[in-house]
């Protein structure tokens, strides 16, 4: 299973401890709105409904027994009810205190008991309960009784308690709505927290530690180019500039741990190479001269002239061979002395100045003196080589140009051309012993100026493309005399 990350973990703990306050605030409106519903039953509790409907549905009921009394008693109305009126063919009759009985208020009563039979009308400070019983006859008979301000206050009581717990309802269903809406954005606010918070720390601290470990598992497979840029706090970038120093000189010391073993395993195998070589070719050059000189006088002489010619030809290009060979495994220790690098490079290049003059012959040199130690020979022997694979590379008019740069703790004498390049494995070969491109050369010229490089304590790079041209750079310690 694969592990989370150092970014997706820091997320999960933000966002734990962000969604807290989102709780808290959750239960403290909750507790609220407990309380605001405790407030609300002990309101109902105090003015209870149910008693104000029981009272009222008790009085209707005696009004309607009044109503029946006086049907089954030949119209005789009870004492307990306060008026009575007979509405017959859209006329009225009232038939007890008519005088309580204003037009005004007859009217609200019928029209009020066209909707239902039962109810209550208001009339200057007054309740009139009244009741509507309609006979097969056709006639209504209205009834009821007269409340004053007491019960008034009563029911405006009730109606109050009513709107205030309507009123309650409507706020405490508002208020959870508010409540879920405000937790819903306070998480949303705090999950976006956390996700910025730990992806900046993630980007501070995560991903350049992440970086570093991948170039550490380079670093430990050979990989030694590997160069993180710095991010982060200020500590994290130290950590990575020092990194990225290691690397440099790690990738240093192994590439000049590398050519030292090449080289030292080349000039044993060139030393064995030109030994075994040099032996046998003096005897056969002596041969092939007796061979001439006893057939220059006979007919077969014209016919074996071309073959020992060329037998002779090849036999001195493996002495050539030889000696380069040995050249490469007798090379004597350096002499070292401070030399100005830009001297050398302007004497080198006047000795090439008549080969180069068909070519854009370009030598960058710095204004001040260069002064470094080197042995002068050695130095000289590798400008010869890199110039002259150089000019064997490049075409008439192409440009070779010759830099010389400055570092702090190193110069690099970089020598370029614009012909055809190397593909990478020839890149990869161009430093072994007899490998060439050319078809008179003898493969020596690289290994020899490697060696050269190497004892100066230097190191020898190579960059091509195929198409783009070769540049060879000598990387030296700069000493400063």
């Amino acid at each position: 299973m694969k592990s989370k990350s150092f970014g997706h973990k820091l997320f999960l703990l933000f966002l734990m401890f962000a969604i807290i306050p989102a709780v808290i605030i959750t239960l403290f409106g909750y507790f609220l709105l407990v309380e605001s519903g405790d407030q609300a039953e002990y309101r109902e509790n105090r003015y209870p409904e149910e008693l104000t409907r029981y009272y009222n549905d008790l009085l209707f009921d005696n009004i309607e027994d009044g109503i029946e009394h006086y049907l089954a008693t030949a119209r005789t109305v009870s004492p307990l009810l306060d008026f009575i009126f007979i509405e017959s063919d859209s006329s009225l009759q009232a038939v007890k205190r008519p005088e309580l009985l204003s037009p005004e208020l007859t009217a609200d009563i019928i029209k009020t008991a066209g909707v239902r039979p039962r109810g209550f009308v208001e009339k200057e400070n007054q309740y009139y309960q009244f009741s509507m019983k309609e006979l097969a006859t056709g006639e209504k008979i209205y009834a009821g009784l007269v409340h004053d301000h007491t019960y008034a206050d009563l029911v405006e009581t009730m109606r109050s308690s009513h709107a205030s717990e309507t009123a309650d309802r409507s706020l405490r269903r508002r208020y959870i709505i508010f409540l879920a809406m405000l937790f819903i954005t306070v998480s949303l606010l705090m999950v976006a927290a956390s996700y910025l918070f730990s992806n900046r720390l993630a980007k501070n601290i995560a991903r350049p530690l992440t970086e570093l470990s991948e170039a550490s598992k380079k670093i430990a497979g050979g990989n030694f180019n590997q160069k993180i840029e710095p991010a982060g706090d200020r500590e994290i970038q130290v950590l990575v500039e020092n990194f990225n120093s290691m690397a440099v000189q790690l990738e240093q010391i192994t590439s000049r741990l590398a050519q030292t073993q090449r080289v030292a395993a080349w000039r044993q195998v060139a030393r064995r190479f030109a030994h075994e070589l040099k032996n046998p070719l003096q005897p056969l050059l002596i041969s092939l001269y007796r061979i001439e000189k006893q057939l220059l006088d006979t007919e077969a002489y014209d016919k074996i002239y071309e073959p020992l010619r060329a037998a002779s030809e090849e036999l001195k290009h493996l002495t050539n061979l030889a000696e380069r060979f040995s050249h490469l495994a007798k090379l004597p220790p350096p002499q070292m002395e401070s030399a100005d690098l830009k001297k050398i490079i302007r004497s080198v290049a006047h000795l090439y100045e008549a080969r180069l003059a068909k070519f854009d012959f370009v030598v960058n040199l710095p204004d001040r003196e260069i002064i470094a130690r080197v042995d002068v020979a050695y130095l000289r022997e590798a400008l010869h080589n890199l110039l002259q694979n150089a000019i064997d590379a490049s075409d008439e008019g192409e440009r070779i140009v010759v830099n010389l740069d400055a570092l702090d703790d190193r110069t690099n004498i970089s020598i370029t051309d614009h012909g055809e390049g190397m593909s990478p494995q020839a890149v990869t070969s161009a430093r072994l012993p007899y490998y060439t491109t050319k078809d008179q050369g003898t493969g020596l010229g690289l290994a020899i100026v490697e060696k050269s490089v190497n004892e100066l304590g230097g190191q020898l790079f190579i960059e091509s493309k195929s198409g783009y041209g070769t540049t060879v750079t000598i990387t030296l310690p700069y000493n400063r005399g």
